[in-house]
């Protein structure tokens, strides 16, 4: 996967110059990183820290090409199963639509290429524009951790939410995704194998569709 694209911004993987751009967000007063506050990291640990083997980044970049966050994921708990993690790097274009559409577009990518089985956040509880992402993408909430952040001199409780494989298929109007695969392109292809089976002689075609062929 190079890049998913939606419609007011796109995820693509990370490039070197991303990582001192990373570094900076995480060390700003006004960064938003998984509700932890702000930590001081230099380029080198930036680098550890978002290109570790045990998770993956990607940029949001917002339409016009400017990045405005990252998304990074990696396995937890049971097969199949994901946490997602996300640093704002500009939080008045991030804002609710722009950082809705891309946890939407990461939850179609876990879920429709992965096969994930189930992807949970966990999010402060003054973390607003999260808050209104887990409700817009109909999250089930699982649970609070009780003073589970400390930030500004004080502990802050947090919100477990998970989205179910099941659920991501019974509501596909609330978690837009991009295709790997055009539908035009897959009927195009099945055009053509028809078309191709149709002609073949009856030996091909069964190898072809799985069938034995006659000696």
């Amino acid at each position: 996967m190079s890049m998913l694209g939606g419609t007011s911004v796109r995820l693509r993987a990370l490039d070197d110059d991303d990582v001192a751009l990373v570094a900076r967000w995480l060390a700003a007063e006004t960064v938003v990183h998984s509700s932890r506050g702000p930590r001081f990291l230099t380029p080198s640990q930036a680098r550890e820290v978002i290109g570790g083997t045990r998770q993956t980044t990607l940029v949001v970049e917002h339409a016009h090409g400017d990045p405005i966050g990252a998304l990074s994921w990696r396995r937890a708990g049971v097969t199949g199963g994901y946490t997602i993690e996300h640093v704002v790097g500009d939080p008045e274009r991030w804002g609710a639509d722009a950082g809705r559409e891309a946890f939407a577009l990461l939850f179609g990518y876990l879920f429709r290429t992965l096969n994930a089985h189930r992807v949970e956040l966990v999010t402060a509880t003054f973390d607003r524009m999260m808050i209104e992402t887990v409700a817009a993408l109909g999250l089930t909430v699982e649970g609070v951790l009780r003073d589970y952040f400390y930030l500004d001199g004080r502990f802050h409780h947090a919100v477990v939410s998970s989205l179910l494989a099941t659920e991501y298929a019974a509501s596909p109007g609330r978690h837009p995704s991009a295709e790997a695969v055009p539908a035009e392109d897959r009927r195009a292809a099945r055009r053509v194998l028809s078309r191709y089976l149709a002609a073949a002689p009856v030996d091909v075609a069964r190898r072809l569709v799985g069938e034995p062929a006659d000696d």
